[in-house]
């Protein structure tokens, strides 16, 4: 058995390269490579690593749920020091010129 997580030609035509009767793809596989899979993974619409699980539970291992706990203000935490970078009145490059390489840059 071979599993292509990749899902693209390349990958694929190594699944079929090894010879295995059982060939399992994801469904959102792309260059034509689902042709060459034995059997097709429902992955639409969800993250790389649920992708990943649910290839596990298509040949009936189970799996835990990922909790990435993630918030919106947790997402970005660059957010908040790029707002304070740009909110600056010094200048962050000198050279006394309006525009171009070197220019006085304020908010």
């Amino acid at each position: 058995m071979t599993i292509d997580l990749q899902g693209l030609l390349r990958s694929a035509l190594m699944t079929w390269a090894a010879n295995s009767p059982r060939r399992l793809g994801l469904l959102s596989a792309r260059e034509g490579s689902r042709a060459i899979y034995t059997e097709h993974i429902a992955d639409t619409a969800i993250s790389a690593a649920e992708r990943y699980l649910t290839c596990l539970e298509h040949l009936d291992i189970p799996v835990e749920r990922l909790d990435f706990q993630l918030t919106a203000a947790r997402r970005c935490p660059t957010r908040s020091r790029i707002s304070a970078l740009t909110s600056r009145s010094t200048p962050i490059r000198g050279g006394g010129r309006s525009s171009g390489p070197g220019a006085i840059i304020r908010s």
